[in-house]
C-alpha cells in the first residue's frame, strides 16, 4: 500500500537518448556504474558542517578534483561496515562514537 517516497538519483537523464549526450563524467561506450543510489536526509551540527567543508577544501587543495560532502560520508559509512560496526546496546550518540571509535582502532 506504501509506496517508497524516497527520491532516487539517476544518472541518465531521458533527454540523453533523444539528444545523444552522455551523463557528465562518463565517455562514449563507458559502462554505467551499477551501484545504484537513494536521497535521504541528514541532519549535522554546525560545527560537523563546517569540518565536512574544511575537508573539502583540503582535498581541492592537495588534487586535481574536488571531492564532495555526500563521498566523504559515504566513505566513512563504509569504513564502518568493513569494520562490522557493533551497535548493539548503545543509548545515544557518545556511546557511538566511542564504539565507532574502539572499532576502527582494533582493526
Amino acid at each position: 500500500m506504501c509506496a517508497n517516497k524516497r527520491a532516487s538519483l539517476q544518472d541518465k537523464s531521458p533527454l540523453d537518448d533523444l539528444f545523444g549526450q552522455q551523463p557528465k563524467g562518463r565517455k562514449a561506450g563507458q559502462a554505467e556504474r551499477e551501484v545504484k543510489t537513494a536521497q535521504t536526509t541528514v541532519i549535522l551540527t554546525e560545527e560537523q558542517l563546517l569540518w565536512l567543508d574544511e575537508k573539502c577544501l583540503e582535498a581541492r587543495k592537495g588534487g586535481d578534483k574536488s571531492i564532495s560532502k555526500t563521498a566523504i560520508i559515504r566513505a566513512l559509512i563504509e569504513l564502518a561496515r568493513r569494520c562490522e560496526l557493533d551497535l548493539e546496546g548503545i543509548n545515544g550518540e557518545e556511546e557511538i562514537v566511542s564504539r565507532i571509535e574502539d572499532t576502527v582502532k582494533a582493526t
